[in-house]
């Protein structure tokens, strides 16, 4: 289970970038703490590199309850 990140928990500026679906793949344009990245990183899944990420929002031929996905693939 993951935790979303709101609005108000996000700023203009800041040390960690907070990626939107409206930024997904581009620059961001808001910024989340580092002890809330410390936190949520510690208790929910957290995609690392090689990781795939999936924008389900606008989908037509998928729906889910959020509208970021990522897939987490393991290589033997």
């Amino acid at each position: 289970m993951n935790k979303r990140i709101f609005k108000e928990e996000t700023s203009d500026n800041g040390e960690i970038p907070f990626y939107k679906i409206g930024t997904f793949g581009g620059v961001s344009d808001a910024f989340i703490s580092r002890e809330l990245f410390e936190e949520y990183k510690s208790k929910y899944p957290y995609p690392t590199k090689g990781d795939l990420l999936i924008s389900a929002s606008g989908s037509k031929q998928y729906i889910y309850s959020c509208n970021l996905i990522y897939l987490h693939i393991l290589f033997s």
